[in-house]
């Protein structure tokens, strides 16, 4: 809403191109922090047996991803632009990690 709101307010304020990407942070993670919380959320909630996140196959890769290796990288992002516009986030990567496991729950209740 904060770029949108920019945007609206003052068009030029706003960047384009490469200057237009707006990341919403507050600290860093990784996937596999996240991934590893999903698993053992699973293992708590009884749906799976085994908390250690495991690599896709090949084959995997192309069936889900048509065979890009993107979500394999590796990219740190920033909020400076965001926060340059006025947006202040509240939440932090504590949070972000400990709303895994209720989310899990919700998503696969009824599975």
């Amino acid at each position: 809403m904060v770029v949108f709101n920019s945007i609206r307010s003052d068009p030029d304020k706003i960047g384009h191109g490469r200057e237009g990407f707006y990341f919403g942070e507050n600290g860093e993670h990784t996937f596999y922090d996240v991934v590893k919380i999903i698993a053992e959320s699973l293992v708590a909630l009884g749906k799976i047996t085994n908390p250690e996140p495991l690599s896709f196959t090949d084959e995997e890769i192309q069936r889900y991803f048509q065979g890009s290796t993107i979500m394999g990288s590796t990219s740190r992002v920033r909020a400076n632009r965001s926060k340059a516009i006025g947006w202040r986030p509240t939440r932090t990567t504590k949070d972000l990690l400990a709303s895994i496991l209720p989310q899990t729950e919700a998503l696969t209740s009824g599975a």
